[in-house]
């Protein structure tokens, strides 16, 4: 297929945009590169310390997206990211098990539907016995299948380390 003689706005933060823009170039698109969110840590001591309380007792942490997995280690400090990178990961996706592969995780399980539910689903499936996981999120994100996570019996703890805005020069619009 190709896309020659087509422009193609690609409005995605620099970091995801990338491969998508290599991609869309590969075809002969010519690309707009105009991202009109971006993504920035949260460095707010309560949910670092709610993290560095409960990562000595976790099983899982369960990362919806590469931001995530980048902010809890940004935002926690190198300790707290040692110590958690001995806990399994559960990855919403081939791509969030990449980045948290990356940080060091042991990634245990993917599951065939990459959204809340479905990881949600192959959780509970997958550990019977009631575990304690960790999800680290943005302030604004997709919750509504933490709650059976929970009704299926593992605690859960959610910490909020990373936030999606305005891009900068919209912003300033």
């Amino acid at each position: 297929m190709s896309l020659a003689h087509r422009c193609i706005v690609v409005t995605r933060g620099v970091s995801e945009a990338q491969p998508l823009i290599a991609a869309l170039r590969a075809y002969g698109a010519d690309v707009l590169h105009t991202p009109v969110i971006q993504t920035q840590p949260l460095y707010d001591e309560r949910e670092v310390a709610v993290v560095r309380h409960v990562a000595p007792l976790l099983d899982h942490v369960l990362f919806t997206s590469a931001n995530a997995v980048r902010y809890v280690v940004d935002v926690c400090g190198a300790s707290t990211a040692r110590q958690l990178v001995r806990v399994p990961a559960c990855a919403i996706g081939p791509k969030t098990a990449q980045a948290a592969r990356a940080h060091g995780w042991d990634v245990v399980l993917i599951p065939d539907e990459h959204h809340g539910a479905g990881l949600a689903r192959a959780y509970v499936r997958t550990f019977l016995q009631p575990q304690h996981v960790l999800i680290p999120r943005a302030r604004v994100a997709h919750t509504a299948w933490i709650p059976f996570v929970r009704a299926a019996g593992h605690t859960v703890t959610e910490a909020i380390v990373y936030e999606t805005c305005a891009a900068q020069h919209i912003a300033a619009l």
